[in-house]
């Protein structure tokens, strides 16, 4: 999360509504794209769509390794 705590690629939420993460895998035009810990994924989200949610931290992993596959280097 920026220092505007504007929320960014990699961050992590928990919604205590839902019970469950949530990470952020994309940011355009001001809106958010990303995927719930369940799978299922959150589309055009905007910066106050996070207020009620905790801030975690940023993900331990790389949002671009996501889909490398073991035979690429």
């Amino acid at each position: 999360m920026s220092k505007d705590r504007t929320p960014e690629v990699g961050d992590v939420y928990w919604s205590n509504e839902w019970s469950m993460s949530v990470i952020i895998t994309f940011s355009k035009y001001g809106l958010y794209w990303g995927l719930w810990s369940s799978g299922q994924s959150i589309t055009a989200w905007k910066k106050d769509d996070f207020k009620d949610l905790l801030y975690l931290g940023k993900s331990k992993a790389n949002i671009d390794d996501l889909f490398k596959t073991e035979n690429e280097e």
